[in-house]
């Protein structure tokens, strides 16, 4: 088991110091400090809630839209955006592979 939990480590590990992870981190903290940013982030999400709890009005569908679209166009957050979207692709390939390792050992 010990072995595993090393192996494990060593996947965190490495996707922990790709230049993607790394990027995410810096601007998340760069982001974290622009009241701009943090308002309409807190304001999509505050939307979205509505949105699901309103049962996908479609005004607030237009609003959701439009405040996406608002952040969409701030380049930190777009950069933001595609780099946590790699570290998001490297975890999902890691847990499919142990999936795909696990359902071929049992069948």
């Amino acid at each position: 088991m010990e072995n595993v939990s090393r192996s494990l480590e060593d996947i965190v590990s490495y996707i922990k110091n790709t230049d993607e992870y790394k990027k995410c981190l810096v601007l998340k903290e760069k982001m974290s400090s622009n009241e701009e940013i943090q308002s309409l982030i807190k304001e999509v999400k505050d939307t979205q809630k509505k949105y699901v709890r309103n049962h996908y009005d479609s005004q607030l569908k237009e609003q959701l839209d439009s405040l996406e679209k608002r952040l969409g166009e701030i380049p930190i957050y777009v950069v933001y955006l595609e780099n946590l979207s790699k570290v998001n692709e490297m975890i999902s390939y890691v847990k499919d592979s142990l999936n795909d390792y696990f359902t071929d050992l049992f069948q």
